[in-house]
Formats: C-alpha cells, sequence, structure tokens
C-alpha cells in the first residue's frame, strides 16, 4: 500500500494512503462537512462498527451451544465416559 507524507503542525510523520483519506474526512466531518460525515458513517456501517452486537437479528448466534449438565455424571456421559475412567 502507498504511503505518504502528511503534517501535523510542527511535525510530520508517513501513513498509508488510505490512512490519510479517513484522516481527512474525520477533520472535515469535524468542521460539519455534510460529505465528509456521510463518508465516515458508510466507512463505520460498512466495518461493522455500528452494529447492535447484542442484537442476534444483526450478529447472529453462536456456532456451538454449551450443553448445562445437571452433574458429573450427566456430563461425561455425553462423552461416552464414566466418573473414575
Amino acid at each position: 500500500m502507498k504511503r505518504i507524507k502528511i503534517r501535523e503542525g510542527d511535525k510530520s510523520r508517513t501513513i498509508t494512503m488510505a490512512d490519510a483519506i479517513i484522516l481527512q474526512n474525520y477533520k472535515a466531518a469535524l468542521q460539519k462537512d455534510q460529505i465528509a460525515m456521510g463518508n465516515i458513517i458508510r466507512l463505520a456501517e460498512e466495518s461493522g462498527e455500528l452494529i447492535d452486537r447484542t442484537d442476534v437479528k444483526q450478529v447472529g448466534r453462536p456456532a456451538l451451544f454449551p450443553i448445562k449438565s445437571k452433574n458429573m455424571e450427566e456430563f461425561l456421559a455425553q462423552f461416552g465416559r464414566k466418573v473414575g475412567e
């Protein structure tokens, strides 16, 4: 990825072009630039930052549900084992 040198105050540093674009949009959004605000919101949505992680409809269910056993014998029986083996 292409890297460019940017200046922040009296310091300069090298960042990727993608980071520079995001940084410019961020700075413009802070100045109430509507297009930049839309770009930042769209980026956050597409990267999954605005997903309600407590909503099963948005994030899905876990691949595996742990089985709750009543006791150790029942737990081991699920694996074909017995207590003391």
